[in-house]
């Protein structure tokens, strides 16, 4: 009955392989002889109908990280050490690499003579479910821990501003008077930065922001954005552009594109106690590349890794519940554009965003 199954069903044994990107083949150590089924080079990256020789052991289109320990597998196997090893490597797949799991056993023929039985499985599909499970898995766990403290992050200024605002009622000094009245205009904008953040943070999540693409003055646009944060910058640090910026005419959101400049500013005065602020451009040749390069604390490449992440908390914890930088690379990103850091620690840092030149039609 076995034998008639097996009949019955070897016509379709290529089909299948195909289908589950399973292959195998059959390698004799001592002649370097063997067979394969298409897949199996398929899986290598290797042309169907290769001599097994000029592939076992030389694996040339294995990530050679990878390679080195396929050779130590295979050199056990053949020393006698095991009877059989697995492992995953990275095969190169056109202009990048796919996941493939290989199996490598004896097939349990004399040992004077062995034979290696080769199975390999394209497992691309799963290391990327894989990874987007644990990207899933860790933004649970940082939305939890945003819940848990976002009552936390409102109360502050809430309390703050009930607090003095009860106090301005009944204090006569015109002074005291003055410096309440700032710390509650303080709050108002540290509650509304969170409201905000908040409310954009659930426009992404549903796909409901919309974006309006206009020519504008990007020089102006710099001018503008410069004024309204001079109050707020500190003493001893000046934020400016440079004085040699050309008029430049760029099609995008300029209101979105402002409120990213905005919070690389608002980052840049958070950690800069002395120094400069720069906000700037530089066109070229399909794109424009915008920055704000602060003389502030600058950052570990710890922090570098993690600071364009959603709920993110970085520097010292200070004021802010770790979405803006996230909210800026996703408004970059919908508008064609690239978003990054350099920085050095105890030196500064750069926050840098491009945008192209002519916007593609699907981003508008």
């Amino acid at each position: 009955m076995k034998t008639t199954l097996g009949i019955e069903f070897e016509p379709f044994f290529p089909q299948i392989s195909h289908r589950a990107k399973i292959g195998c083949a059959k390698y004799d150590l001592s002649t370097g002889e063997g067979v394969a089924m298409e897949q199996w080079y398929l899986n290598m990256g290797e042309v169907p109908g290769t001599p097994l020789s000029q592939i076992v052991g030389i694996y040339s289109n294995v990530k050679p990280e990878d390679r080195e320990c396929l050779k130590t597998s295979l050199s056990r196997l053949v020393h006698g050490e095991t009877d059989h090893d697995q492992g995953e490597v990275r095969v190169k797949d056109g202009e990048g690499w796919k996941w493939v799991r290989l199996d490598i056993m004896e097939a349990g023929l004399e040992k004077s003579s062995p034979i290696l039985l080769l199975m390999n499985y394209d497992i691309s599909e799963l290391k990327a479910m894989e990874e987007r499970m644990l990207k899933a898995e860790k933004s649970e766990r940082l939305k939890s821990s945003f819940l848990a403290n976002i009552s936390h992050e409102i109360r502050m200024p809430l309390n703050a501003i009930v607090g003095f605002s009860s106090l301005l009622g009944d204090e006569e000094d015109g002074e005291l008077r003055q410096e309440y009245i700032n710390l509650i205009q303080t709050n108002n904008e540290l509650l509304l930065g969170i409201v905000n953040d908040v409310l954009d943070l659930a426009k992404l999540e549903s796909g409901t922001m919309t974006f309006d693409f206009m020519e504008f003055d990007l020089r102006q646009l710099i001018v503008e954005t410069v004024a309204s944060f001079q109050i707020k910058v500190p003493r001893g640090v000046a934020l400016t552009y440079p004085a040699s910026l050309d008029s430049f005419l760029l099609r995008s959101d300029r209101i979105r594109l402002k409120q990213v400049l905005g919070n690389f500013i608002t980052n840049a005065i958070k950690y800069t106690s002395i120094g400069s602020i720069i906000l700037s451009y530089q066109a070229m040749e399909n794109e424009v590349l915008l920055s704000v390069t602060d003389t502030g604390e600058g950052m570990s490449e710890e922090i570098k890794l993690h600071v364009f992440d959603r709920f993110y908390k970085g520097r010292n914890q200070k004021q802010g519940i770790g979405l803006g930088l996230s909210i800026c690379q996703n408004i970059i990103e919908r508008l064609g554009g690239r978003i990054g850091v350099s920085s050095e620690q105890g030196k500064g840092s750069c926050f840098w965003c491009t945008l192209p030149i002519f916007p593609p039609k699907d981003t508008y």
